[in-house]
């Protein structure tokens, strides 16, 4: 994504940011919690933290693809897990996108996950229905949500029977706390499975699963984690 010229500061300003952070020979590396991208009068903002502060650098966006709008929304919405951005520095003289030259300027590149194609969905939902297996079993409600293992748990939070936090928190007693929102948000919310998250994450099938395991019991500890009153209920307490 090319960028423009910083707002709000010189642009000399943020190139001796820029400069001091990266390395000389590569890009500069910027973990998810330090960038996001936002839309502001219809305009795409990528906010960078850099340094010891924040510069906010607009995208030009006039030439994207329908499918690149998609994707920005979809980052910017907080629908995709995002991961690193990276930041270069670019160059009049170096060759991007095959044998096109780019002008000189900043160029950011995001990382991020984004959610399975509805036809995916669609064609899981119909082997879950041909399983038998349309709704939680009933009998969820009334469990100690300690007690429900993460995939009956998993379906209980699609069903709007548990509440999930909107924002997935992380705890420092987790052995990978690099890897637990991602794996958390990725299971629970996008429906993953282990095997597919194991191999996103070059890791292995047990340790995502007693990483799903050890949040949960921690998510439920804090209170993240309730079980969602049916709307009967609701109505009777009225």
């Amino acid at each position: 994504m090319p960028a423009g010229e910083p707002i709000g500061v010189q642009s000399e300003e943020f190139s001796v940011a820029l400069e001091r952070a990266r390395s000389p020979s590569g890009p500069l590396h910027i973990p998810d919690r330090e960038w996001e991208l936002t839309t502001t009068e219809g305009s795409a903002i990528a906010r960078v933290w850099i340094g010891n502060r924040w510069f906010e650098l607009p995208l030009r966006c006039e030439n994207w693809s329908r499918g690149r709008r998609d994707a920005y929304r979809r980052i910017a919405s907080g629908e995709a897990v995002s991961g690193d951005l990276l930041v270069y520095s670019r160059s009049g003289t170096e060759a991007l996108n095959g044998n096109r030259r780019s002008p000189p300027g900043i160029l950011c590149k995001a990382m991020a996950w984004l959610p399975r194609e509805q036809q995916k969905d669609r064609a899981r939902q119909r082997s879950v229905l041909r399983a038998g297996v349309r709704r939680p079993d009933p009998s969820i409600r009334n469990q100690d949500i300690r007690e429900i293992d993460i995939n009956n748990l998993r379906k209980a939070i699609r069903a709007n029977w548990v509440s999930f936090p909107s924002q997935v928190p992380t705890f420092p007693s987790c052995r990978r706390p690099d890897l637990e929102a991602k794996v958390v948000q990725l299971y629970f919310v996008m429906g993953w499975n282990c095997v597919d998250i194991a191999a996103r994450y070059g890791t292995g099938y047990q340790q995502v699963r007693c990483i799903l395991n050890g949040w949960k019991c921690r998510a439920t500890n804090a209170g993240y984690i309730q079980h969602i009153p049916p709307a009967e209920a609701c109505i009777n307490f009225r």
